[in-house]
């Protein structure tokens, strides 16, 4: 009888190793071709919107500054005007400039995902004071685009304006490359 028992025991052991044996690896196979994580694309980046804002009608199109982080497919960002050095190009009544230089970083004010080379963000500007409105003193913005290879291509939204504006930002500075102190 004990050896009955004994047996049954090794056997039960034994196919109950092999079977999870067999799901690990059947688990692992599907991981490695079913699920990649997404391309890190986070840095900062230097964006050319095609055309100028219309609530800055009579402008050049202004320079920007789009920072994400990501985290997987979650990013934060930001969109921020970069002070021009021209003081022609820029009036200095049309936009606010009262970001940091380089001792603090900016406050992330989007919020977003990354999903299939799509990004859509979406948040607020607040350095935009012309675009804004009674009830929005801070314009709300959505940014969607495409990102291949360092670049992002795509549109953007700002407030209450009928019209998106097209959109290219080049990778400028990658999160990688970024020196941070060690403590």
């Amino acid at each position: 009888m004990s050896r009955n028992l004994r047996l049954k025991s090794m056997a039960f052991y034994g196919g109950a190793t092999t079977f999870v044996i067999l799901l690990f690896s059947w688990v692992t196979a599907y991981g490695s071709t079913h699920l990649q994580a997404p391309p890190p694309i986070n840095g900062k980046y230097e964006v050319e919107i095609q055309s100028s804002l219309p609530c800055l009608q009579g402008t050049p199109p202004p320079t920007l500054e789009l920072i994400l982080h990501q985290s997987g497919i979650y990013l934060n960002g930001g969109l921020f005007l970069v002070k021009n050095t021209d003081k022609d190009a820029v009036p200095s009544s049309g936009l606010s400039h009262s970001q940091p230089t380089a001792v603090l970083e900016p406050t992330l004010s989007m919020l977003g995902k990354l999903q299939q080379q799509q990004i859509s963000l979406t948040g607020s500007m607040p350095q935009l004071h012309l675009c804004q409105s009674a009830s929005h003193p801070s314009p709300a913005v959505q940014l969607i685009g495409t990102v291949h290879k360092g670049m992002i291509n795509g549109s953007l939204q700002v407030g209450a304006l009928p019209e998106k504006i097209a959109f290219t930002a080049t990778l400028v500075e990658s999160a990688a490359t970024e020196r941070r102190p060690s403590h």
